[in-house]
């Protein structure tokens, strides 16, 4: 479902990310995955052919768009905005997840080398 819509999904992309914070390790592994082939696969970034991404990712208030035209967005603009902004975000707190106790801190030797592999 979010391949197809990413912008209308939001919120399933937000649960999913909040499974990575599982404490059961094979679900959050498994929603990891999920994410990795969402951001990889080019479903919510789009990508150039040498894999670089076409739009940078920025803070809702740094935008571009935000900076420049204000209230004036429309509501399509805003949206997009919105949306780059969570992708950021949780791009962000899938990094502090995996590098952070969860699995790099791990208990289980297969756990730290997943994360080491992911990074």
């Amino acid at each position: 479902m979010i391949q197809n819509e990413p912008q209308a999904s939001i919120k399933y992309f937000i649960t999913l990310f909040g499974l990575t914070k599982k404490t059961n390790k094979k679900w959050a592994e498994m929603a990891i995955n999920a994410l990795k082939d969402l951001f990889l696969e080019g479903y919510l970034l789009e990508r150039k052919k040498d894999g670089r991404l076409v739009k940078k990712l920025y803070v809702f208030s740094r935008h571009p768009l935000v900076l420049e035209k204000g209230e004036a967005m429309s509501d399509a603009e805003l949206c997009e905005v919105y949306f780059h902004h969570c992708v950021r975000e949780v791009l962000r707190d899938l990094f502090s997840v995996i590098i952070g106790k969860e699995f790099m801190h791990a208990d289980l030797e297969y756990f730290r080398t997943y994360a080491m592999d992911f990074v």
